[in-house]
């Protein structure tokens, strides 16, 4: 039986949590400019790509637009992991970058976070 909206925004939150705590520790990063912080970062970005894959995976969304944005997101998550381990694999830390990819993944959390309001207002 297919879940409603509102039950599967519920089991959303804590994965979309933790997907934020790991956001505010880049910012952190960014804000610092922690070099020693960097590879644990992009190891927790990548975490958080792997866990939000997953979890799509064995919660799909009675609107499957939902799922298409987790995806993406977690492609994003991924990417800037990679991009961030390039850098250190590089000897060349271009904060700016970081920063740019960190926004970019705030502005897909704010989507998602509109889309979530928009849909919840329309479920009876």
């Amino acid at each position: 039986m297919e879940s409603s909206f509102g039950e599967w925004e519920a089991e959303l939150w804590p994965m979309f949590g933790t997907t934020c705590a790991v956001l505010n520790g880049c910012d952190r990063l960014v804000e610092q400019r922690w070099e020693s912080a960097i590879v644990a970062t992009a190891d927790q970005l990548r975490a958080a790509s792997r866990d939000l894959h997953g979890w799509v995976q064995g919660h799909p969304c009675p609107h499957r637009d939902f799922d298409v944005v987790l995806e993406r997101l977690g492609r994003s998550l991924e990417y800037t992991a990679a991009t961030v381990e390039g850098m250190v694999k590089r000897g060349s830390v271009q904060w700016q970058v970081i920063d740019r990819e960190r926004r970019t993944l705030y502005v897909a959390v704010t989507q998602l976070q509109m889309m979530m309001f928009e849909q919840s207002q329309r479920e009876p």
